[in-house]
């Protein structure tokens, strides 16, 4: 969601109550997250039961593909930047997904997806704008403390490598 930000700010983020203000140039990003228990067994199942649908930027990422609170900020900012660069692709979700995992093929991303949803009892429901989903068995994610290591910079640079390959 795309909102005028203050004309003196250049980035900052936030804490807007149930999401995160990332404000960059005169943008202004709503990110929505969430720590959730697995409802089904099923991926698809679990799709349906949220109402996340491809029109819709929402997304589940299960706790093994998340490695720093940055790829959901970065994710959210080179989303709205990009989004008219990135108009080939109809799922919204699986888009916000490529960003902030750094796959570059959607079907690297799938496989990779539903491997690690089988393995996991957790995941991030994770959203810009945030509205329409059923966030049951969820928990507002606010662990956005971040220790800047070599393994998070390096998912940071390969998601703008990604980023690159796309637009």
């Amino acid at each position: 969601m795309q909102t005028p930000a203050d004309s003196d700010t250049v980035f900052s983020v936030e804490p807007g109550g149930e999401c995160l203000l990332i404000r960059f140039n005169k943008l202004v990003v709503k990110l929505f997250a969430y720590k959730c228990v697995k409802q089904h067994e099923d991926f698809e199942k679990e799709l349906g039961l949220r109402g996340l649908t491809p029109d819709k930027p929402a997304a589940i990422l299960p706790l093994s593909m998340f490695k720093t609170p940055l790829q959901l900020v970065q994710a959210g900012i080179h989303y709205e930047l990009y989004r008219s660069e990135l108009s080939r692709f109809r799922n919204q979700g699986l888009l916000l997904l490529l960003l902030a995992t750094g796959h570059s093929q959607i079907s690297s991303l799938l496989s990779d997806l539903r491997a690690r949803y089988s393995e996991s009892s957790h995941y991030l429901l994770f959203s810009i704008g945030g509205e329409g989903f059923d966030k049951t068995g969820c928990e507002v994610f606010k662990d956005y403390v971040q220790n800047i290591d070599e393994e998070s910079r390096a998912v940071l640079v390969k998601n703008i490598s990604s980023l690159l390959s796309l637009i």
